[in-house]
């Protein structure tokens, strides 16, 4: 493949890969769906491994394209959690290691998506048990036992609690989501090239272009604080009301003693750790947007086209449903994000775009 193929293809790519980090959590909210974390964090690790596939230097590849992701996610949602961002580094930092250091390419997609997944879930697991203290599993315990012994089922001894048993659920379910995103990013290249091989010499889109911040100025606000806010206070209501209702617990002081720690976690966490966080993140990527000035206004610019191939498509495969309309919609955005020219016209605002095949090729420069 001609290596300037190679950078935009990567580019490309690098677009497809912000636009879901920056757009894509706010639209799965609006949609209430399940899990948007997990799909997120699966989109990222497909992306990553084409990066790999795609670029002869894998390491430096990913490492810019998620200092680029990381930047336009910060200028267009710069309310997003700093988990979030961990969640994104960690992602680039294990499919740098892995890509570089393991020759077998579906070997290091599948240990890439394994990691991914189960960090995610680690992560939600410490961040809980931060928040809520030992509380929230010793009321878990609590609860199981009440319902067991309504239900009379017997108590069956074993080295795990209830609470223990569930957070083996819990990192199982995601270490297998891990295991098929791994196996799908061993194999997406392939799935890939066979696409552009069989798609339409051309092909066209228009539409208005829209832009988070272009009727109002500013970037769009993300309503994460106030749906964490609320979830955690749910949370802190049952660990309260089953503290309260334990006497194992030490009943109401017991509840007193979690109600007071959670809030006082919960305003350091959000006042103080997460913000001084966020300030040094924001500096360290600050200092890497000069240099990467072009490449980013280059993704910029495809993203009212992405944007509309994505509405397009997700009107146009109503008839498809579950994991065949995902992964039709999966192949057929990275296909165009991969293949689209577009010229944006600033006096009519509309996007033009034509398709060419940008494949692999085995021509040389």
């Amino acid at each position: 493949m001609v290596m300037n193929d190679r950078s935009k293809a990567v580019e490309r790519l690098t677009a497809l890969w912000a636009l879901s980090e920056a757009a894509l959590g706010g639209f799965l909210q609006a949609v209430k769906t399940p899990f948007a974390g997990t799909i997120i964090g699966s989109v990222a690790v497909l992306i990553i491994c084409l990066i790999a596939d795609y670029s002869a230097r894998k390491p430096l590849a990913i490492l810019k394209a998620v200092t680029i992701v990381l930047i336009i996610k910060m200028t267009i949602n710069p309310y997003s959690p700093i988990t979030a961002c961990f969640a994104v580094c960690f992602q680039a930092a294990a499919g740098a290691i892995l890509f570089s250091t393991i020759s077998p390419f579906r070997t290091a997609a599948l240990l890439l998506g394994i990691l991914s997944l189960v960090e995610c879930a680690v992560q939600r697991v410490l961040f809980l048990t931060v928040l809520y203290g030992r509380s929230l599993w010793e009321s878990i315990n609590v609860f199981f036992a009440y319902l067991a012994r309504q239900l009379g089922i017997a108590h069956v001894d074993s080295d795990l609690s209830p609470s223990g048993w569930l957070i083996v659920l819990y990192l199982l379910i995601y270490g297998v989501t891990g295991v098929c995103v791994g196996l799908l990013g061993g194999s997406l290249p392939k799935k890939i090239a066979e696409a552009i091989k069989s798609m339409p010499l051309t092909a066209s889109i228009s539409a208005e272009a829209e832009d988070p911040t272009a009727r109002t100025g500013k970037p769009r606000k993300t309503l994460s604080k106030r749906k964490a806010l609320r979830y955690g206070a749910w949370i802190l209501f049952i660990v309260a009301t089953l503290s309260f209702l334990a006497p194992a617990m030490n009943g109401a002081a017991r509840g007193l003693i979690v109600v007071l720690r959670t809030i006082i976690v919960l305003l350091v966490w959000y006042f103080i750790v997460a913000p001084l966080l966020m300030k040094g993140i924001r500096r360290k990527l600050k200092n890497k947007e000069t240099g990467y000035g072009r490449d980013i206004r280059n993704v910029l610019d495809l993203f009212p086209l992405l944007k509309m191939h994505a509405r397009q498509l997700w009107v146009h495969s109503e008839g498809k449903k579950g994991l065949a309309w995902a992964r039709h919609f999966l192949i057929a955005m990275i296909v165009f994000a991969l293949n689209v020219e577009g010229i944006s016209n600033p006096q009519t605002g509309l996007i033009s775009g034509g398709v060419q095949k940008l494949g692999k090729t085995d021509t040389s420069a």
